[in-house]
């Protein structure tokens, strides 16, 4: 906020241009295609410790993707959203406001397929409001910024939300394999169990250790070039069978998700998901060593999603307000002196 003190002013103890929001985190629950959207509201709050001669008053929302970063591939900005309030017209003569603390609501339904905020190592999907108050000749105008973050939430009856992450098979007629985890989405900060349950059908096929790893998957959807997919390893567990086990082996391996994991996100533009990898190392008759690669996805969301999951959604109607600007109380130029 844009603030300039006043020690002897009885008043207002500041001067400035203010925007409070209503919610801190507008949510989208459900998919893209699912969402009905949201509202974004707030307040434009504007401080007036003396006279002062004005031009207009605006509020603008804007949302943008930027990709890259010029380095592995050309930068790229789209605008997804532009809106704007104007709130005291520009007139060909200013206006000039009387000391006062103006509020001006705001209010803006948005569609439920806006990407929701996000922000990877070659790119961002973000959302601002920006005030301005413009004065005329050469006085400094007031400006003012706030971010303004949106999160996607599951609906409580997606599937994939509800269903745990299992699969099972034969491989090559020689070893019978079953994994699963206790749910299909974690939090970032998590640590969760990769079971499984390995049968040899060879003899002379043994099981020698089995290792999983958690990779991250990040996919730039580039204007006219093919999706640009990066990939990160962020954890790994391995353990090493026993005489016992050679054979038929049932065991545990511990996954961290660690602080710095992107949570998962689905646009247009950015691609966020993760999958685990279990790899099985199994030793020939003959010495050779040969692995089983097993591959199956796995939901990975922040602090803040894990709490939007466990609350339904709240529809909030359109108020439909609109505040009149401040008239201004003289147009006499002459008869006040103006900072």
């Amino acid at each position: 906020m844009f603030k300039r003190s006043r020690k002897d002013s009885s008043l207002l103890s500041n001067e400035g241009l203010e925007i409070d929001v209503h919610k801190d985190v507008l949510t989208m629950y459900g998919t893209s295609s699912e969402s009905v959207g949201c509202v974004l509201r707030g307040t434009l709050r504007f401080h007036l410790i003396e006279p002062m001669k004005v031009k207009s008053i605006s509020l603008r929302f804007l949302g943008r993707v930027k990709l890259g970063d010029g380095a592995d591939f050309q930068c790229q900005e789209i605008d997804l959203i532009d809106h704007k309030w104007t709130f005291l017209e520009s007139e060909q003569d200013p206006y000039l406001l009387a000391p006062s603390n103006y509020r001006y609501n705001f209010e803006l339904p948005l569609p439920g397929n806006l990407p929701e905020s996000v922000e990877v190592p070659h790119g961002s999907v973000s959302y601002k409001l920006m005030a301005f108050v413009e004065r005329p000749a050469f006085r400094n105008d007031f400006k003012a910024e706030k971010g303004v973050d949106i999160q996607r939430a599951p609906l409580p009856s997606t599937d994939e939300y509800l269903q745990p992450t299992m699969v099972s098979g034969i491989w090559a007629e020689r070893l019978g394999y079953y994994i699963s985890t206790p749910d299909t989405i974690y939090t970032v900060g998590d640590t969760f169990p990769v079971m499984f349950s390995l049968l040899s059908l060879d003899p002379y096929f043994c099981m020698i250790k089995t290792t999983v790893v958690l990779r991250e998957f990040v996919t730039y959807n580039v204007k006219n070039s093919k999706p640009i997919l990066k990939q990160y390893d962020l954890s790994r567990a391995s353990a090493i069978a026993s005489r016992k086990q050679e054979l038929s082996w049932d065991g545990a391996l511990n996954l961290e998700i660690p602080k710095r994991t992107l949570y998962d996100c689905e646009t247009d533009y950015i691609r966020v998901f993760h999958k685990f990898f279990v790899e099985i190392e199994v030793m020939e008759v003959t010495g050779e060593i040969q692995v089983l690669h097993v591959l199956l996805k796995v939901g990975v969301q922040s602090n803040l999603q894990n709490e939007l999951a466990q609350s339904p959604p709240e529809y909030e109607p359109i108020s439909g307000f609109s505040d009149m600007p401040p008239p201004p109380y003289n147009r006499d130029h002459s008869s006040l002196v103006v900072v």
